[in-house]
């Protein structure tokens, strides 16, 4: 009898933290497709049709995914909600594990190796940025320290050595009037033009393949702030 060939694993991955509504779809490591769309405060009327949208498209049934990804912020706090709760509920209903990926590390995934270390910022709002610092080692992008959030100011002080700069937030840092006193500041000449689901997808199947999920109970999106009705 001739060998089986494995099934391939299906991950879908959903995006809501910011402007960006979409999702992806890959196989393993192939990338199947994305549906995405650029306008604000659609994620709820959208974000559903379009994973049953691309599903179709693609010829599967919810019943053959393997996982559900999730961007997990910081970013919209309605926006993370949102996808958030469609994304813990297929997992919930299909029984297949859910993976996060926080934000900025899309970001600083889409640049590649050649931008490195990488300066990922998300507007916080009131003056402030959610940031991150990562850096490539060895084929893989880690994240140094930990994400926080500061002024806009504080921010571009932190940086005491060369670093690219991206994220949905990098306009704002780079027209403070102190980032042009920070040589420090690198801006790539082509900075990714939105959020890439491809890179939200491959940074979730390296966690899929780990098995580092997140609990379907108790996991929340990665707030780091307490609402006060900005999205």
């Amino acid at each position: 009898m001739g060998k089986t060939t494995p099934q391939p694993v299906y991950l879908l991955a959903l995006e809501s933290s910011g402007t960006t509504c979409g999702v992806g779809l890959c196989a393993g490591t192939e990338f199947l497709g994305a549906i995405t769309l650029e306008v604000r405060q659609v994620h709820s009327r959208l974000l559903a049709p379009f994973c049953q949208r691309l599903l179709k498209d693609a010829g599967l049934e919810p019943g053959q995914l393997g996982g559900i990804v999730v961007s997990q912020g910081p970013g919209s706090f309605t926006g993370l909600r949102i996808g958030f709760s469609l994304a813990k509920g297929l997992a919930h209903a299909l029984h297949i594990p859910l993976v996060g990926v926080p934000t900025p590390e899309v970001w600083a995934y889409q640049l590649g190796e050649a931008y490195n270390p990488v300066l990922s910022v998300v507007d916080a709002h009131r003056g402030e940025l959610f940031f991150g610092i990562y850096r490539w080692q060895e084929g893989e992008l880690v994240l140094e320290g930990e994400l926080s959030r500061l002024p806009v100011a504080e921010v571009i002080n932190r940086v005491q050595a060369p670093a690219w700069v991206t994220g949905p937030a990098s306009h704002v840092l780079a027209r403070h009037e102190q980032a042009r006193g920070n040589l420090h500041l690198r801006f790539p000449a082509v900075q990714p033009p939105s959020f890439q689901m491809w890179a939200l997808l491959a940074r979730g199947w390296s966690r899929f393949q780990n098995k580092q999920f997140l609990d379907l109970e108790s996991s929340e999106p990665l707030y780091m702030r307490t609402f006060k009705g900005v999205s």
